[in-house]
């Protein structure tokens, strides 16, 4: 992943993966 993206997003996006 880009490290360009903002924690908060990055987050965001590891919390539906986790579930997946």
């Amino acid at each position: 992943m880009p490290t360009r993206m903002p924690r908060p997003l990055k987050i965001s996006l590891s919390l539906p993966v986790a579930f997946q």
